[in-house]
């Protein structure tokens, strides 16, 4: 039997994921909807990660050694945790960069630091922060968009 999913590629259709988790790295489902769905892309933002923090203890030793480096404001905490579950998709994606197919990972941001996240997305992308390949990020909807 023909998976949907694959199929939709042959109407140049590409199947994303709109979630991300650290437990979809450590179970093998993320590498499962790379190759029996033809997943090609992922999307994030603050309330998924949110989500994905609050749920389990999959975040739980990373945060507990940036606690100990004395790494404690909010902001570049959930960020340092969004950096590192966006660089494992990016590593779960390199089968599908390397076949020479399209991919992409997006990470939204909140709308009142578009303009910062502008400048380091620059970066991300020259591989600085994350490290990896096709990443982007998105501001919020409600908000002027920002140039990649």
């Amino acid at each position: 039997m023909t998976n949907p999913l694959k199929t939709l590629q042959e109407y140049g259709q590409s199947v994303w994921l709109d979630f991300l988790s650290r437990d979809l790295f450590r179970s093998g489902e993320l590498k499962r909807l790379i190759a029996e769905d033809g997943l090609r892309g992922m999307t994030s933002n603050p309330s998924i990660f949110e989500k994905a923090i609050g749920h389990g203890e999959d975040y739980d030793a990373q945060i507990a050694e940036l606690e100990a480096k004395g790494d404690l404001d909010p902001g570049a905490l959930f960020e340092r945790l969004a950096i590192t579950d966006i660089q494992s998709a990016a590593d779960a994606l390199r089968p599908v960069e390397e076949a020479g197919l399209q991919h992409h990972i997006e990470h939204g941001v909140a709308g009142r630091d578009r303009h910062r996240i502008a400048a380091e997305s620059r970066t991300m992308r020259a591989g600085h922060h994350a490290d990896r390949g096709l990443l982007g990020r998105q501001a919020g909807a409600d908000r002027e968009p920002v140039a990649k």
